[in-house]
This record gives structure tokens, sequence and C-alpha cells, in this order.
């Protein structure tokens, strides 16, 4: 959690906030029943054959335009593409992606990287 008490660290905290629900909905936010296996809209969509794994990459780069809007640094973000990038790849595969598409939860680990880049990036400006 960020702690600073500027108008700059609510933003963010409401940034991280939307990105947090937008990840889950896209990942976790259904639990197959009797199981522990969660799954959201991201794996739904990727049932239908292109289109729909296109769909979702397109709104996971919601959580790349954030990124890119607090500052986070090139290696930060080219590393949240490329876990796009391969949960898109593998939803392509019939079948077997979209059963990998649902292990893979890009958006979660991306919208884990951002929190845990933005509370070093806060934490830093609140030591200098």
């Amino acid at each position: 959690m960020i702690r600073h008490d500027t108008a700059e660290a609510h933003q963010l905290e409401q940034q991280l906030a939307r990105v947090d629900r937008l990840s889950k909905l896209l990942d976790s936010q259904f639990t197959i029943p009797g199981t522990k296996i969660k799954f959201g809209y991201d794996a739904i969509l990727g049932l239908i054959p292109v289109v729909g794994d296109t769909v979702s990459m397109t709104i996971s780069f919601y959580i790349i335009y954030i990124a890119r809007q607090c500052g986070l640094k090139k290696r930060v973000i080219a590393k949240m593409l490329g876990n796009i990038m391969k949960d898109y790849l593998i939803g392509l595969v019939p079948l077997v992606g979209d059963y990998l598409d649902i292990a893979s939860r890009a958006n979660l680990k991306n919208a884990k990287l951002l929190a845990d880049n933005l509370e070093q990036k806060v934490n830093k400006a609140a030591l200098a």
C-alpha cells in the first residue's frame, strides 16, 4: 500500500485500485465449483477463436497504459508486454491454450508488477 499524503499518491492509489479490479475480472473473477481453480473473462473470451483472445489482449493493454502514465521503467513495461503477449499466444492454441490461459494469469502478474514498482517509486521519493 502506498503511504504518502499527497494528491499524486491518492491518484496512484485510485489507479492501482482500478487495475486491481480489472485484473481480477480478467483472471480470477470466478471459481470452478468444488475446486480452487479461478478464472476470469480472459478465459471466457478466449473460447472465441482469435477474436476473443484479441479483445482480451486489447483490454489488458489498459494496465500498460496506466504503467506508462505512472512513469514505470521501460524494463518493467517490457516485462508486462511480454506477459500479455505470452498469454495471447497461449490462448491461440485450441483447447490446450484455453486451459493454459487460465493458469497464465498475465493480468494479475502485471497488476502486481505495477503495484510493487509504484510502491518502490513512492518510497524512494519519500526518502529523498
